[in-house]
């Protein structure tokens, strides 16, 4: 088998991309480099089990601090362990801890003590290829910083934040102290740009009460922002689906008529913009009959191309992400963002209608979890879209001020 395939310009060039491309980089004899979704580069030994008689996976380490020297070294140690001794290397690293307490093990021991579903899809997305079968105390704040540098260049500065206090929580229940490699303050010593990274505080919003008296102004509007902003607030979705996105690592299209069945009244988020970066699907979203006039009213003003809701300034282009903001919202209703309409819905939902928890949050295309393993399997599969339909209707009748009646019966 080749060996040496990968060399240190390539090693580099994969970590420093702004725009990461996950995957495993083999550089042959079972040593791989491997890039996260999150950013985050790690090294990875691949071989078969002579025990178990199946592949498996073990992490070296960050490829931000172990070079492609010091990998192939590693690589090479195992190999004669796996080939020469019919040894399993991640059975003899647990055996060489007195207790056999990998960062893996450690949280899967807090998870049966109390299931942390939303903490394994992280743990299990960013740090277990890095330091998952690594003993815990022999995780090292380059360990750690190498994944949150990762996440911090991806732009994912919300769950870099959050990554870092529950990688906190598993190596603190571990060693019984709150000084860990991966303690805050080691982290912003080495890595100063995570000082700024604070917790995401609420967009502002609407108050629900007097949204039909916004959207009366709004439909005055014009502008082709008017629209689009209108388009939003009715179907409660993220205007990155809706204008596209083209930053901090992401590439989301706008919506396009062809991303649209009006016949069946039903707009599908092709899977590349749904909010899911772990395992992205198509998202239906049913449309009210508020959201359908929108788009009727749009087709009138028969812009060219297959977009949407195109720039009106650069006719064929994208509309620019601070249209909605500067050109409507600052005229209307200064201090609120475009983002906190999903606010002024989900309260308006919580508050004045019986729908379940979960309907509500499929609607505003947030994954459901269960602490029961079986209900989240069941809750993965589950697009509740009947229920969403009449929802979605209910609220378009709502925020266009044609019902005042707004109560649901629980489905």
């Amino acid at each position: 088998m080749a060996v040496d395939r990968l060399t240190a310009t390539k090693v580099a060039a994969e970590i420093s991309r702004k725009v990461k491309k996950p995957g495993m980089f083999h550089d042959g004899g079972g040593l791989y480099l491997q890039i996260a979704r999150g950013g985050s580069a790690a090294w990875v030994f691949r071989f078969k089990s002579p025990a178990a008689r199946k592949m498996r996976d073990m992490g070296l380490g960050s490829a931000q601090w172990l070079s492609l020297k010091d990998a192939r070294e590693k690589a090479i140690a195992l190999r004669v362990m796996v080939k020469r001794d019919g040894r399993d290397p991640i059975v003899e690293r647990e055996k060489a801890n007195k207790s056999g307490l990998t960062f893996r093990a450690q949280f899967e021991y807090m998870d049966k003590l109390e299931p942390r579903l939303k903490w394994r899809v992280m743990l299990d997305l960013h740090a277990f290829p890095v330091i998952g079968d690594k003993r815990v105390e022999d995780i090292t704040t380059a360990d750690v910083t190498g994944i949150i540098a990762g996440l911090l260049n991806a732009g994912k500065f919300e769950t870099a934040r959050k990554l870092q206090q529950r990688m906190q929580a598993v190596i603190r229940s571990a060693k019984g102290s709150i000084d860990t490699p991966a303690h805050k303050a080691y982290i912003c010593h080495t890595l100063r740009s995570f000082k700024k990274v604070k917790k995401n505080k609420p967009y502002p919003s609407l108050d629900y009460a007097v949204l039909p008296a916004f959207i009366r102004k709004l439909r005055a509007r014009p502008e082709m922002a008017a629209r689009a902003l209108e388009f939003a607030i009715l179907t409660a979705c993220r205007t990155g689906d809706i204008i596209g996105v083209s930053q901090k690592g992401l590439a989301k299209p706008p919506l396009r008529w062809s991303d649209i069945d009006l016949r069946r009244k039903v707009w599908t988020v092709p899977a590349v913009k749904t909010a899911d970066d772990h395992n992205p699907e198509p998202f239906e979203v049913p449309l009210s009959d508020a959201a359908i006039a929108v788009l009727q009213r749009v087709k009138a003003m028969d812009a060219p191309g297959d977009m949407v809701f195109p720039s009106e300034m650069h006719p064929g282009q994208p509309m620019a992400v601070t249209a909605m903001r500067r050109q409507i919202i600052r005229r209307l209703h200064p201090g609120i963002t475009a983002h906190g309409f999903r606010t002024t819905f989900r309260t308006w939902a919580g508050e004045k209608t019986s729908v379940e928890r979960d309907v509500i949050e499929t609607a505003l295309a947030h994954k459901v979890f269960s602490r029961d393993k079986a209900e989240a399997a069941y809750k993965s599969k589950t697009t509740f879209f009947d229920k969403r339909k009449a929802l979605m209707a209910r609220w378009g009748e709502y925020a266009t001020g044609a019902s005042k009646v707004v109560k649901l019966k629980a489905a």
